[in-house]
């Protein structure tokens, strides 16, 4: 999540996924499906989202708005991190085994935050771990010529893949709607 300092563009993107102890301390309920407080939450709508957003600033007393998801530019610069590659640590999804946990391996589930190194920017588990919703609607990038389907209009961005896909599906510029 984002946490506005001011009312200019300042921000700061969370260090970790948000993690089960830190939904149940403002939500009570812990929705995913892999319990254990160290690890993400999983299994959250984007409304769910943006209900943890105003009891976490109700639960610290700060003003609503202060925190909230990262646009999708947001994100995929916090993943990139510099490099303009398919991944925070080049082009080879090989090498993404130190910051990411994407489909590589025999796990049943995602991994506890910050289990995998940090990207160039000190932040964690931007590739794969679980998906990760951004505050903008789906739309088609500027010079995309396909129009977008009437059917995903109002639907909202995942990125950053999860841990049962593959780690094409987890590349920076790689998004979802829902």
């Amino acid at each position: 999540i984002c946490r506005n300092l001011s009312n200019d563009v300042s921000n700061y993107l969370g260090m970790f996924e948000v993690t089960q102890a830190e939904w149940r301390r403002a939500m009570a309920a812990n929705p995913s499906h892999f319990p254990d407080d160290r690890h993400p939450v999983e299994e959250v709508s984007w409304h769910d989202c943006q209900h943890f957003l105003l009891a976490l600033c109700r639960l610290e007393g700060l003003p609503t708005g202060t925190y909230r998801l990262p646009t999708e530019a947001e994100w995929e610069y916090a993943c990139r991190a510099g490099p303009t590659t398919a991944y925070a640590s080049g082009d080879d999804p090989r090498g993404l085994d130190a910051l990411a946990a994407p489909d590589v391996s025999p796990r049943r589930g995602p991994e506890p935050v910050g289990s995998r190194q940090p990207n160039a920017l000190g932040l964690h588990d931007l590739h794969g771990n679980v998906w990760e919703w951004c505050e903008d609607r789906f739309a088609p990038y500027p010079n995309d010529p396909r129009p977008l389907e009437p059917e995903h209009e109002g639907w909202r961005c995942l990125r950053g893949g999860n841990w049962y896909v593959p780690a094409a599906d987890c590349r920076s510029a790689g998004r979802q709607q829902s």
